[in-house]
């Protein structure tokens, strides 16, 4: 695991080491837990850690108020508070790229900075900064979304466009320049690799531990009122953005007008999330509901509530990013129900531990 790697690398002596990503700590971005876990981590291994972070919210009132971890955090100037729209994300990315050139800039480079990939091509800066440097930090880049080709995939930037190649060119010059890479699974390996990356390693994502939030009494009366007349519930959370394809099951529900068994629940947003609610005011279908996101104890007694946990993936994604809900679902003990391609990390957690269904595009 990632953790163990990085707690045992400096066995003998403790290291310095900065964390950056725009997210860090409680709430429903999963980056931000992830990296906060491994913070506490580190810091009880006897690590210096310090946290470069954005002052950001991802969906601020569905986050819980206590931080969990105790060392050093800075929350760099990052735009608006709450960036929701897509402007207001593109505004707190360049913000935070401007915050952390400055911070890196005007400090001492620790033994070792790990990025993540929100916003993407941090390594990039860090890449920069070490040409300036006397000692030089080791990057360590732990790679959710592989960009630009995410960008393309989604229908973002077209593959011709001068963007498009300038980007590429800055991404295989970056990695080139990282010492290490970890990616979520063998097809987002390969194209690190790809990049030019001289070490890879697949490590997937953990359970995060659970607050122990939630109860059925915290359901809506009427939901759950709703909820009960099907045989199982399948919930699907966080972000439905452009990566993410549910053709397959607006084609299964257009054909089961009727059906009983299963009642869809969607609690989260993203770049589809509106289309998503549109539909279903529109269709008025009694085994749907689409919910925004929603304050930590809501979600737990719902998550806690369903049989099966959605998740959904766009062919042409594949390598580019991996959804990271599962591994909440599989914490709260919920099979998985996959609508997406082979070679990601939900069809390899699937077929290595037998939690769930595949069900391919189509």
């Amino acid at each position: 695991m990632l953790k163990s790697d990085l707690r045992h690398n400096h066995a003998e002596q403790a290291a310095q080491v900065w964390l950056v990503n725009l997210f860090f700590g409680p709430g429903v971005a999963p980056t931000g837990r992830f990296l906060e876990c491994l913070a506490i981590q580190l810091h009880e291994a006897g690590h210096e850690v310090e946290v470069l972070t954005g002052r950001v919210a991802y969906h601020a009132e569905s986050r819980t108020s206590e931080a969990k971890f105790r060392g050093r955090v800075h929350g760099l100037f990052s735009g608006p508070m709450d960036a929701k729209r897509f402007l207001g994300k593109l505004l707190s990315w360049v913000c935070f790229y401007c915050s952390v050139t400055w911070y890196l800039a005007t400090h001492r480079l620790p033994d070792k900075v790990l990025v993540m990939t929100t916003p993407p091509f941090l390594h990039l800066i860090v890449a920069v900064r070490n040409l300036f440097s006397r000692r030089p930090a080791e990057i360590i880049l732990w790679n959710q979304d592989t960009y630009p080709e995410v960008l393309a995939a989604v229908g973002a930037v077209r593959r011709t466009s001068w963007l498009y190649q300038i980007l590429d060119r800055l991404e295989r010059w970056s990695v080139r320049r990282v010492d290490k890479a970890i990616a979520l699974d063998r097809a987002m390996e390969d194209i690190l690799l790809a990049h030019g990356a001289r070490q890879v390693r697949t490590i997937p994502h953990w359970d995060l531990p659970h607050e122990g939030l939630g109860n059925p009494g915290m359901i809506d009366p009427a939901l759950e009122g709703r909820m009960s007349r099907f045989r199982y519930v399948v919930i699907y959370t966080g972000n439905f953005g452009w990566g993410h394809d549910l053709s397959s099951l607006r084609d299964w529900w257009k054909s089961h007008p009727e059906q009983k068994d299963f009642f869809f629940l969607f609690l989260g947003g993203g770049e589809q999330w509106d289309g998503l609610f549109q539909w279903q005011q529109e269709q008025k279908r009694p085994d749907l509901e689409v919910l925004p996101y929603l304050p930590r104890e809501q979600f737990e007694a719902l998550v806690r509530r369903a049989d099966l946990g959605l998740v959904a993936l766009d062919d042409a994604c594949v390598g580019l990013m991996s959804p990271s809900k599962i591994h909440s679902y599989l914490g709260y003990g919920k099979p998985l129900l996959y609508l997406g391609p082979a070679r990601t990390n939900v069809s390899e957690a699937i077929e290595a531990f037998q939690c769930g269904f595949r069900c391919p595009q189509g």
